[in-house]
């Protein structure tokens, strides 16, 4: 035998002679309950009981020592963390035979315990860890004990989710039956519909994008600019696919501002620039043109600033503010992804200013909240539909049904839903086409290119008169 393991056979018998007389200790007193100062005698037998069994082969006396230990212990009035810290080494006991009624006895103790450290502290989050590790110590025991039944615990699972899934299933067959209903009722307008798509969309809108050389020549382009910016500060997009269909998209937006702009020398305003992940670069692209990036986010202004300063771009100004909140003329407005109705919003600045824009809607259902609110003001002029085509042959109320729907046409739909939702997507493009017509606009829809570049890839252009001032 070595001096290293005859170290640790004297280390264990000592420990196991220490527990003893800690046991015999507690044993004798009669007032127990009473004297305060054997708490911590209990305390120091479940500790010591516990490095043994941890560290040596299992033990029944010191097993049943900590159990003598911890059953003993009161639950103090109110409950707190410090008893769950105590009765979690309980579990560390029971772990080495966590059967029969004592141990089962001592799980329902530590349940209390560590229940009422949950409820004690609900807001501690820097404890919030450690409390995690007794309920998951916990459930083992409970497991390991009997009292929890694994397999049966899956099944009632299964059986939920399953009825949970059927019960989604069956409203979302309900909800489609009610919307296919609001379509066919709008049965007289698909004609109108039809005609006017067929008017305004034009397919090769955004370019072809195989054509070579690329639509954009990324090259030309700083990389602290470009939409997989890497560079410190550069609020780029790590994601290298989702970064590849950005540049996708830029290259369609590039094609786009080109028969906007003519040449011309403009004001560009980015309606929700958030980063610059889409304007800087067409700022890059367009350096006769003045880009001002409006985002409410002072994190996002911050990250512009930098790119900005960085890359010597001299043609860009952040504005810290909402869509609303940019009050200065502008020739163009740009609003990409832009949320609701703050596409809605972006498309009323650039009306109101005779300045052409470049949409691309996105999360339409949003809209729901405005209308909402605005049936329930019984508003005499609501602000949807858009055009006063739609407001003639459709009520603000069919409208919301409209937009909640439109929500799921980015392909996620599925049958009959999913062609309920195309519907309602275009026949709100339209609208928003129409009321750009009414304005004196020369209007254009299509998709971005490739289509794959984004699931919401719906375009729409509005081209403002050229006035004999604007050409000279």
């Amino acid at each position: 035998m070595d001096s290293s393991q005859s170290d640790v056979e004297d280390n264990a018998e000592h420990l196991r002679q220490e527990i003893g007389s800690l046991h015999s200790s507690i044993k004798d007193k009669s007032t127990l309950d009473k004297a305060a100062s054997n708490e911590m005698v209990l305390k120091s037998l479940l500790i010591k009981a516990t490095r043994y069994l941890a560290a040596h082969p299992f033990s029944k006396d010191i097993y049943e020592s900590g159990l003598f230990g911890s059953s003993l212990l009161p639950l103090p009035q109110p409950a707190s963390h410090s008893l769950a810290n105590v009765l979690y080494l309980q579990a560390q006991l029971l772990r080495h035979s966590p059967e029969g009624p004592v141990a089962s006895g001592c799980i329902a103790k530590l349940e209390e315990a560590v229940n009422a450290g949950v409820l004690a502290n609900p807001n501690a989050t820097t404890k919030r860890k450690p409390q995690l590790k007794r309920e998951k110590e916990l459930r083992e025991m409970k497991i390991a004990a009997g009292i929890v039944n694994v397999e049966e615990e899956e099944r009632l699972e299964k059986e939920a989710r399953e009825v949970k899934e059927e019960r989604s299933a069956h409203h979302k067959r309900r909800k489609v039956r009610k919307l296919e209903s609001k379509i066919i009722s709008l049965a007289s307008l698909e004609a109108d519909v039809s005609d006017l798509m067929s008017t305004y969309t034009t397919p090769q809108l955004c370019g072809s994008c195989t054509t070579v050389p690329s639509r954009v020549d990324w090259s030309v382009v700083p990389n602290i600019l470009q939409p997989s910016a890497e560079e410190e500060g550069g609020g780029g997009i790590k994601d290298s696919e989702r970064a590849g269909r950005k540049m996708s998209q830029l290259e369609s937006l590039r094609v786009v501002l080109d028969s906007v702009i003519l040449g011309r020398s403009l004001s560009i305003v980015d309606f929700g620039s958030g980063s610059g992940n889409s304007s800087l670069a067409l700022a890059s692209l367009f350096p006769s043109c003045n880009f001002t990036l409006v985002d409410s986010k002072p994190s996002c202004v911050s990250i512009l600033k930098t790119r900005i300063a960085t890359s010597g771009l001299s043609n860009v100004t952040p504005f810290l503010g909402d869509v609303m909140d940019y009050k200065k003329p502008f020739d163009v407005g740009i609003a990409i992804h832009l949320c609701g109705e703050a596409t809605d919003l972006a498309m009323k600045s650039c009306i109101a200013n005779r300045a052409s824009f470049v949409l691309v809607p996105c999360c339409v259902g949003k809209i729901h909240k405005v209308i909402q609110s605005q049936i329930d003001a019984n508003v005499e002029t609501p602000d949807y539909p858009r055009s006063s085509w739609l407001k003639s042959k459709l009520s603000i109320s069919d409208y919301l049904s409209l937009t909640r729907v439109a929500d799921f046409s980015d392909g996620r739909g599925e049958g009959s839903h999913s062609v309920v939702a195309e519907k309602s997507k275009v026949l709100i493009d339209v609208d928003r086409a129409r009321r750009g017509e009414e304005e004196g606009y020369t209007m254009q829809v299509g998709k971005l290119e490739p289509k794959t570049c984004s699931v919401k890839n719906d375009i729409i252009v509005g081209k403002a008169p050229i006035t004999l001032d604007a050409v000279t």
